[in-house]
């Protein structure tokens, strides 16, 4: 099993970013999805397999938090989960929403290493 995988909450995820110097692969998801539920630890399993641990994983369960593209967000706006993200600098540039297949995600992992 994978080990050091960041486990964060949305509240943490800012100062992650912003202090990072390299490209960060961030990965939304939600207790309650199926799609998560099913996709997440095989996610889990491509990391351990590619020696890959700076994924950050945010759980966004809670239905309180302010992520949602259809609630107005414009700093996460996030569309469905789960949601594979890159951001380089604090800046989005590359996103995969819904369930992700080893070679796109393998894409993802390349560009942050």
């Amino acid at each position: 099993m994978i080990k050091n995988i960041n486990f964060i909450e949305l509240d943490e995820l800012n100062s992650k970013l912003s202090n990072s110097v390299k490209n960060q692969l961030v990965i939304f998801y939600a207790d309650w999805c199926p799609y998560c539920v099913d996709n997440i630890p095989k996610t889990k399993e491509i990391l351990d397999k590619q020696k890959f641990k700076d994924a950050i994983f945010v759980n966004i369960s809670d239905e309180s938090l302010d992520v949602w593209e259809e609630d107005g967000n414009t700093e996460w706006a996030v569309e469905v989960v789960p949601t594979y993200r890159v951001y380089k600098n604090k800046k989005l540039v590359s996103d995969h929403a819904n369930v992700i297949d080893e070679k796109e995600l393998s894409k993802l992992i390349k560009s942050c290493k």
